[in-house]
This record gives C-alpha cells, structure tokens and sequence, in this order.
C-alpha cells in the first residue's frame, strides 16, 4: 500500500500586511549573514599572507647562500618555484581580501540600513566567467 501523503497549504501574507519591525529583523539578519563570512574570509588571507612570507624568507637564504657566486641549476629553478609561489600568493591574497572587504561594508550597510526606506540597492552580479556588485540609486 502506497504511504499516505497529506498536503497542506498555508495562506502566506501579502506584502502590504508585513509588519516594518519584520522587515528590520529580516535586514539584520542578512547583513550580519553577509557580514561573518567577510570576516571569515580574513583568516584565510593572513595564512597565504604568511606563507608569502616565508618564501620571501628562503630566497633571502638562498641569495646570502650564493653570495660572490652564480647559482647552480638547482638554486635557480628553487627560485623561480619560490617567485611563481611569491606571485600566486599575491594574487590569491588580494582576491580573497578583496571579497572579504566588499563583503564586510556590505554586511554593515544591510545592517545599519534597516529602518529607512532604501533610495540605493545593492545586488550580487554574475555570469559566465565574470561577477561583480551592482550598485543602483539616486544620489
């Protein structure tokens, strides 16, 4: 015997009879939701940062290494893995720390814009190969 399904349907409110204090709440809660993943973002950007950084390191220790001396085959190819990972890690870093911050200024202004009526709209963007912010209103 087939399970027995029960389907109900629950009358959803129209817009006109949503209470401002709903809307509030609903604003707050999608900046901080944008909000903490900007934040989060930080953690991996400081790793890459410092991982950057130690790269930097070796090259040093390679450069006072072969001080007075050309380098052999195994210093140079060292140090161009160590420049690609230098420009790789540049590059990721900026990316992520960008995002994050566009993140976070997005998730302070969903935040503190709760109450007012909105004369500026701010929405996610993208297609095939590209993304981006839009941002539309009258100033």
């Amino acid at each position: 015997m087939p399970p027995l399904m029960l389907m109900v349907a629950v009358p959803s409110l129209p817009p006109a009879t949503v209470g401002r204090g709903s809307t509030d709440r609903r604003r707050v809660r999608a900046g901080v939701a944008t909000l903490v993943p900007g934040v989060l973002l930080f953690a991996p950007v400081t790793g890459l940062l410092v991982y950057r950084e130690l790269g930097e390191a070796e090259v040093q220790a390679l450069q006072s290494g072969a001080r007075g001396r050309a380098w052999t085959e195994s210093e140079r190819a060292r140090g161009e893995r160590l420049d690609e990972r230098h420009r790789a890690t540049t590059a990721v870093a900026g990316v992520l720390g960008a995002t994050g911050a566009a993140l976070v200024v997005m998730g302070v202004i969903l935040a503190a814009t709760g109450g007012r009526p909105s004369r500026m709209a701010v929405a996610p963007w993208g297609s095939l190969g590209a993304g981006g912010l839009v941002f539309q209103g009258r100033f």
